[in-house]
């Protein structure tokens, strides 16, 4: 029986040594990030789609025009544009796919998520700031802030590197 008591301390001290290393907090933070931009880009995409399919081609292109300053814009340039809204609700549905499976990466400790998620931050930090550096600093000074903190947390922080490895 003494020798019984050994196995089950050693399987015990197996089962801890072995045991699943947690994501950091940062990254379940960024994961759920993601899946949040995920939701917000799936229910835009519908939202462009049901608009796109609901009104008429007539009303599609009044409500362009609206948009457009230029009251003379002829209905092709409407019409193109009708077509520019279906092609970024498509868009918007494949980047919103794009984040499940990053956000769900993040959380599943999968490096290719750790870099993609690095380089959507970064390329939106260098957007960010080239709208900021043209004036626009109100509307990104957020987006700075938080992909300039999701790249650096990804890319420096020990821990990240650690989990990731």
């Amino acid at each position: 029986m003494a020798k019984r008591g050994k196995k089950v301390s050693r399987s015990k001290k197996m089962v801890r040594s072995s045991s699943v290393v947690k994501a950091p907090l940062g990254v379940k933070v960024i994961s759920v990030l993601a899946y949040v931009l995920s939701a917000a880009l799936l229910l835009s995409s519908i939202a462009l789609f049901v608009a796109r399919t609901a009104l008429t081609d007539q009303e599609m292109q009044d409500l362009v025009i609206s948009f457009i300053e230029d009251t003379s814009a002829s209905t092709t340039v409407a019409s193109d544009y009708a077509w520019g809204i279906t092609a970024g609700a498509i868009l918007m549905l494949l980047f919103a796919v794009l984040m499940y499976f990053v956000g769900r990466g993040l959380w599943h400790k999968q490096k290719w998520a750790r870099v993609t998620m690095v380089v959507i931050a970064a390329v939106g930090f260098i957007g960010a700031l080239s709208d900021f550096l043209r004036g626009e600093i109100v509307a990104n000074i957020f987006d700075l802030i938080i992909d300039g903190w999701i790249a650096g947390y990804l890319l420096f922080n020990k821990k990240v590197q650690s989990f990731y490895k």
